[in-house]
């Protein structure tokens, strides 16, 4: 509803089509049964959310940190 990115891959493509098959995984892990979404405090004593695949591997991080965990839970 900010108009503010609510994710990031974690790194950089150097190709188009790279970026693109990303997106593809992204999209078949978030709707895997094994996949789950957990809400963390970083660092900063933010609450952030993040996506882990069936294999475990982060496939998305919340691209900034919320102050309530409700917050982190609503996005």
């Amino acid at each position: 509803a900010n108009n503010l990115v609510m994710a990031t891959a974690g790194e950089s493509y150097k190709r188009l089509e790279d970026a693109k098959n990303s997106i593809d995984l992204l999209q078949k892990a978030a709707t895997d049964d094994k996949a789950k979404f957990e809400v963390y405090e970083d660092e900063k004593k933010e609450h952030r959310w993040r996506l882990k695949a069936g294999n475990n591997q982060i496939v998305a991080v919340a691209s900034e940190g919320y102050k309530e965990k409700a917050g982190a839970e609503k996005a």
